[in-house]
């Protein structure tokens, strides 16, 4: 993020001659807040202010939901008196079921619900700014709490140390040259057990490929040489970086983030960042580059900013630099127009500038459904600029354009770019009504709703969906049936890490993903109302569900639930193996037959349940059943573990029978 103040600090005194007259402009000044820019960046909410004092600040944040930490007036109206402005972020994390929210919303209350958790990766943010003198001003940071280890990493002309730090806090300094080795040049390398006349070409093709330093130093190249070309330019930021701003809006809209987003994000923007980088790199040879690192006294740091003076560690050699850190003092900002810009496609087209997007689209929403038309077109070009072309799908979508369905199911169908297929997905997630037309997206065709020809809309799922998806069951919490529970409990395996649970099938033991490895999104909504569904209505479904995932996620539950309640979930299983003669089908018909592993039974109870099930097998051979139905059972009748417990081997029960 980068820091720009667009007008003069300082209090602005009246030159009226009434000394009232100019106590009373000067009181009001010092409550002033000024918001020099506010705006939306991935996952947090930020606005630059500059205050008249820390107690305008401190009321102004907190009628914004903003939090100011005790204990930081003092430093606070020290840096009004210096003349800095002020950085407030907040992130958007939390949500109150049947809240959903977008980017600048003031309409319902940002305080996380009760027992509400933080789940997926933060964003990593970046300050540029401009300083007459070469400073860290991280007062304000010693009045956050918890744990207060730093690493400054400092590009400068000169070694140095922090002045007001022990100097034993300064653990690694190098000259430029050897710093652009690291980053750019291949990874040393040693080779054991022979020469390298040993090696063969494709040893020496993996080799190169192994000391790639793009892997392990790609990002640290990426942030040194943005930031020297910064500083060589003399300018805050960089089009590609206002342009990342403006990729990581449209994916918030559309709540998705993370670092998969990320990726996908520096994949958009390779070629101008390498550009960047390339011609930035260089300039790294001049300067020299320290590290300081440790547990920064809070007390020190409260008190005056970290501030830098020469320093040369004994092991680091000397040389001449050219580069000085001097910056010009800022200029008022500008304010961006639109140069007479009047048509739809005009501010469409302007959606792809970092400096007029926000106002085209505040422009586009104002114009309303006379504007959809313009905006699906644009959509479905294939030739516009990503960036223009997400803002589009983002404006119909928040605006509930109609006849985008068919638009939003071939782009996310389409190969071409992943990005916008996640888009699209994301919003057609968006804009389902139920719990079971967000089932048909994944698994068409096992409902009452249209099945799309058969074929999934999203498929196959994708990890970054995760977050949009927990989002619209929070809404649904009260909507959704244990079956469905089960169905999204499937889904969340195949977004997140499935893990392993034991369930006694298949002459052993069968492995089925556990409730506490589904994605964390979901599992943070389903975790609760799976806890309170009924043991007997699990038991039904793992016999009778027309899904086997259902089936087999039932019977992972109830083999959970048998660790403490063993006796209760086996007289369930009883029941419903249970034979009494009018039977016209088995238990399990139309899918698997699932036994909850029980990890304690008695060898009573082990021989009760094999009884069942061999009976079964009686009923079956007498009906001449198909054999589809017996085939199951003889699985689980072949578990040795079952047949242990009832002290006999697992080809007793042919003999049972």
């Amino acid at each position: 993020y980068w820091v720009q103040r667009p007008m003069p600090s300082g209090v602005m005194r009246s030159a009226a001659p009434a000394q009232g007259l100019e106590l009373q402009r000067e009181e009001k000044a010092e409550d002033r807040v000024v918001v020099l820019k506010e705006e939306a960046v991935g996952m947090y909410e930020v606005a630059v202010l500059e205050a008249g004092s820390a107690a305008a600040l401190k009321r102004w944040m907190t009628d914004h939901h903003y939090r100011f930490p005790d204990g930081m007036e003092s430093a606070c109206n020290d840096y009004v008196k210096d003349g800095w402005c002020f950085v407030a972020v907040k992130t958007r994390v939390g949500s109150k079921a049947g809240v959903d929210p977008k980017p600048g919303m003031r309409s319902t209350t940002p305080d996380k619900p009760k027992d509400a958790s933080f789940s997926g990766k933060v964003q990593a943010m970046g300050f540029r700014f401009r300083t007459k003198e070469f400073v860290v001003p991280m007062r304000l940071s010693a009045f956050n709490g918890g744990d207060f280890h730093n690493i400054v990493y400092v590009l400068a002309d000169e070694p140095v140390r922090a002045a007001n730090l022990p100097v034993d806090f300064v653990q690694k300094q190098l000259d430029g040259k050897e710093l652009h080795s690291h980053l750019a040049d291949p990874l040393p390398y040693r080779i054991l057990g022979g020469t390298e006349d040993d090696m063969s070409p494709n040893d020496w093709k993996a080799l190169e490929q192994r000391r790639d330093p793009e892997p392990f130093n790609g990002v640290a190249a990426q942030l040194f040489a943005h930031d020297m070309l910064a500083f060589k330019q003399s300018e805050l930021s960089h089009d590609f970086e206002e342009k990342e701003k403006l990729l990581l809006d449209i994916g918030e809209r559309l709540n998705l983030r993370g670092g998969r987003m990320d990726i996908l994000h520096d994949r958009l923007l390779a070629g101008e960042r390498e550009e960047a980088q390339a011609a930035a790199m260089e300039s790294l040879k001049q300067m020299s580059f320290t590290v300081i690192e440790g547990d920064f006294p809070p007390d020190v740091v409260a008190n005056e900013n970290i501030r830098f003076e020469p320093y040369r560690m004994e092991s680091t050699a000397a040389r001449k630099t050219t580069l000085s850190f001097a910056f010009e003092k800022v200029k008022a900002g500008s304010e961006v127009t639109f140069g007479g810009l009047s048509t739809t496609r005009d501010y469409i087209e302007a959606l792809d500038d970092p400096e007029k997007s926000a106002e085209a689209r505040k422009e586009l929403a104002a114009r309303g459904s006379s504007a959809h038309p313009y905006l699906i077109a644009h959509l479905r070009n294939p030739e516009a600029p990503l960036v223009s072309r997400g803002y589009a799908l983002v404006l119909l979508n928040e605006a509930g354009a109609r006849g985008l369905d068919s638009t939003l199911e071939e782009l996310a169908a389409d190969d071409s770019s992943e990005l916008m297929r996640l888009w699209a997905a994301a919003a057609i997630i968006d804009d389902t009504k139920t719990p079971a037309e967000m089932l048909e997206l994944f698994q068409p065709g096992s409902s009452t709703l249209p099945d799309h020809k058969g074929k999934a809309v999203i498929a196959p799922p994708m990890p970054e969906l995760q977050r949009p998806i927990a989002l619209k069951l929070q809404s649904w919490t009260r909507d959704l049936s244990t079956e469905q529970l089960l169905r999204f409990l499937h889904l969340g395996t195949l977004l997140g890490e499935p893990a392993n649970m034991p369930v006694a099938r298949s002459g052993g033991t069968q492995h089925v993903p556990r409730a506490s490895e589904v994605s964390p999104n979901i599992k943070q909504v389903l975790s609760p109302l799976l806890r309170d569904a009924e043991s007997k209505e699990l038991t039904n479904l793992m016999f009778r569900s027309a899904f086997q995932d259902v089936r087999q996620l039932s019977a992972g539950l109830l083999a959970s639930r048998a660790q403490k309640k063993q006796d209760q979930i086996l007289s369930l299983v009883i029941e419903e193996l249970s034979l009494s003669g009018e039977q016209k089908t088995v238990p399990w018909e139309g899918g698997a037959l699932f036994i909850p592993q029980f990890n304690s039974l008695s060898k009573t109870q082990a021989t009760e349940l094999i009884g069942a099930m061999v009976r079964w097998s009686i009923w079956i051979e007498v009906n001449d059943a198909p054999d589809r139905h017996n085939q199951p059972l003889e699985n689980n009748l072949r578990s040795y573990q079952l047949w242990s417990r009832a002290d006999n081997n697992a080809q007793d029960w042919r003999q049972a029978k």
